[in-house]
């Protein structure tokens, strides 16, 4: 399977090998923190892995869209380590 990040008007919801986690927002604003570390943790499950379809709504901020590309990318905790380098673009429904 492949990781799938959905940005909703509600926060972050995971799909593929990432199915089942929700990001919600936190006082309106996406969790990009909580986000990273969900990622880092599916990443410990499946090392091999690098692609993630980011699921966004044309109406979407750029701003939001890079943020949480940054963030499937690499950790930002200190040290940078890969996560999911391989970041692909997806329209999401409505």
């Amino acid at each position: 399977g492949i990781l799938s990040i959905e940005i909703k008007e509600s926060g972050f919801e995971l799909g593929g090998i990432g199915k089942g986690v929700v990001v919600p927002k936190v006082e309106n604003r996406y969790d990009v923190k909580r986000l990273s570390q969900e990622l880092i943790r599916i990443k410990e499950k499946y090392p091999q892995k690098e692609d993630v379809v980011l699921l966004a709504r044309q109406d979407l901020p750029y701003e939001t869209v890079v943020n949480v590309m940054d963030a499937a990318r690499e950790t930002d905790d200190g040290e940078r380590r890969p996560l999911f380098p391989a970041v692909s673009l997806g329209e999401a429904g409505k």
